[in-house]
């Protein structure tokens, strides 16, 4: 996949409505059966279709897979009925990056679970304005969880956004952690909650499985001859944000991208994004908004 830099004139009155465009097509996209990939490809399709550039892969973890699960080139997972599946998406605009994260039950089994986790990143939300800290959000939504019978995961978080930065400092967790920060005019923030059963563990681990790097070295200089060709391409199309192998293996081939991968992670180039599973292997909730204080209070950017 390669991002796009947009020039129509429409973009900013486009910004407001990739969301809600994305919402009215779900329900077509994530059905029974349906292959994650195709999950995958068919919201980074209508991001770019849109008009927008791609902020990181789609992710589409399911169940007890709390975050980092995106598409592998032959992808051989299907989506089952009673599935929890959370779908991760983000989007450049001309103000930034733009983060949001749904959950979808196709039975309904889950569904308490989805709407605790949604109110308490709504309530949030409401919460925030100027002076306002981030130790007051993160206890609303521990307490709001809580009352509704559901547990917050600790170790996973909302975060500052910044330019070419999706998880930036500080971070905003869904349990009380004593931070003081204040809220202030111009912050953008991606308000993230996860939350499980409470015979969960409330912490997320990291599995072997890894589909998702980013590149942290630019010094081109010292790439190793036989990588040159897939870093360049790393460093032209996605710079520090994070890309699939599976976009990778689609222009240069599964052994190429691998062996190019490998080279480039042993030699520091690349950080690379464990997919993230629930401790006890309990089913996993989330949902995200992306949040632009202003001086009366949170705007959702979409």
């Amino acid at each position: 996949m390669r991002r796009i830099k947009n020039k129509n004139p429409i973009y900013i009155k486009k910004c407001m409505s990739i969301y809600r465009k994305i919402l009215e097509e779900i329900d077509s996209i994530v059905i029974i059966d349906v292959n994650v990939k195709d999950i995958c490809e068919s919201i980074e399709e209508i991001i770019i279709n849109e008009g927008y550039d791609v902020a990181f892969p789609v992710n589409v973890s399911i169940n007890e897979i709390a975050a980092h699960s995106t598409a592998s080139f032959r992808e051989h997972r299907t989506v089952a009925e009673d599935d929890l599946v959370k779908i991760d998406f983000g989007y450049i605009t001309e103000t930034g990056i733009v983060d949001n994260a749904i959950s979808i039950n196709l039975s309904g089994k889950h569904k308490e679970l989805i709407e605790a986790t949604k109110e308490s990143v709504d309530k949030a939300i409401a919460m925030i304005k100027p002076d306002v800290t981030i130790d007051e959000v993160s206890g609303l939504i521990q307490d709001h969880l809580s009352n509704r019978g559901f547990k917050p995961i600790s170790n996973l978080t909302g975060h500052r956004i910044s330019e070419y930065i999706i998880h930036d400092e500080p971070s905003v967790p869904a349990v009380r952690d004593g931070n003081q920060y204040r809220f202030k005019v111009g912050d953008r923030f991606a308000i993230e909650v996860f939350a499980t059963y409470p015979d969960g563990s409330g912490e997320v681990v990291d599995t072997k499985r890894i589909e998702i790097f980013s590149l942290i070295d630019f010094n081109k200089s010292r790439v190793p001859r036989s990588s040159l060709r897939v870093y360049e391409h790393i460093l032209n199309n996605y710079r520090a944000l994070p890309f699939a192998k599976r976009w990778l293996a689609s222009v240069f081939g599964e052994t190429v991208t691998n062996m190019s991968l490998r080279e480039l992670y042993l030699n520091d180039f690349l950080d690379v994004y464990p997919e993230l599973k629930e401790r006890n292997g309990k089913v996993v909730a989330q949902y995200e908004r992306t949040i632009l204080v202003e001086e009366n209070g949170a705007k959702v950017l979409e």
